[in-house]
């Protein structure tokens, strides 16, 4: 095997499954990552450290939107799509490392909810600076922020059934929550790991405030016949999702930033991603009264 095939191979290994995957990530953020991913392979970094300093870059981005001109934006869609690689090094490092901490993935869905705060929160101020006096920019960045991680949810809830109905690769979200809840527990008992438990406590309210828009199903068990048959009907729902999700997401707030109109980023989250989202609830509600009616005919 050529080093480019054992490059090649390294690489497809380090991906998530492809019904997990962003088409953009696969086309502008994973290849720069894995070179990133490769570099720090033989090194002390571990993938935490990673999502952590995630967290630090996303200031810098959030910075360069807040100084509401033009130039300064420029540098902050740069700097979020580096954000955007590194999101991505995370994952694919402790991939090739053969898995990452008990709490790596928690890590790293808190490490994104932080890090999209701090974009928000730069957005808002770029367009009360840019654009005063035509909306209230604030409130409208607030609502319009809720909406995009709703959107963004919606995407990691399937993914996460996803891999532990099909794949057995992680626990269900109701299993999952009283693992890290019990793991919480433990620590604060020994009176350790301050910061574990203050992230297991963020990513539990997480959790519990996306149940009121996305109830989990019922406990899946990876392998049964149930569970294939769950597979074939929501595929098409995962697909659709994938285009709620942040990478997409972060490719349209390229393209509007490079055109000076952060302002109809805000548009399209509300007036293209909203009925988007409905409709993925639309074929999750058919394909579920398939999946039954399949159940039932077989019985």
């Amino acid at each position: 095997m050529t080093l480019w095939q054992e490059w090649h191979e390294e690489y497809r290994r380090s991906l998530k499954p492809r019904e997990l995957e962003e088409l953009a990530d696969l086309l502008f953020c994973r290849p720069p990552a894995f070179v990133i991913a490769k570099a720090l392979k033989r090194t002390p970094v571990t993938p935490d450290a990673v999502s952590l300093f995630a967290v630090l870059w996303s200031l810098v981005v959030s910075a360069c939107y807040w100084q509401g001109h033009y130039v300064a934006s420029l540098l902050g869609a740069t700097a979020y799509f580096a954000w955007n690689i590194l999101d991505c090094v995370d994952g694919q490092l402790a991939r090739m490392r053969g898995g990452g901490s008990p709490i790596g993935h928690i890590i790293d869905e808190v490490a994104d909810v932080l890090s999209t705060i701090a974009l928000w929160v730069g957005i808002a101020h770029h367009l009360t600076v840019q654009r005063p006096g035509e909306h209230n920019w604030w409130l409208l960045s607030v609502v319009t922020g809720l909406v995009m991680a709703i959107e963004c949810s919606v995407l990691e809830g399937k993914r996460h059934e996803w891999m532990a109905r099909v794949l057995g690769i992680r626990k269900s979200v109701r299993a999952d929550l009283e693992h890290v809840t019990r793991v919480a527990a433990g620590w604060r008992a020994e009176r350790t790991h301050l910061f574990g438990r203050f992230v297991i406590g963020f990513y539990v309210g997480m959790r519990w405030l996306q149940h009121v828009y996305l109830p989990p199903s019922a406990d899946p068990v990876y392998g049964t016949a149930d569970n294939t048959r769950w597979a074939k009907y929501h595929r098409k729902a995962l697909r659709m999702s994938s285009w709620l999700g942040p990478t997409t997401q972060m490719c349209i707030l390229l393209a509007c930033t490079a055109v000076n109109r952060v302002d109809a980023y805000l548009w399209i989250v509300l007036f293209v991603g909203i009925p988007w989202m409905m409709l993925v609830y639309v074929v999750t509600w058919i394909a579920r009264h398939q999946e039954q009616h399949e159940q039932v005919e077989g019985t």
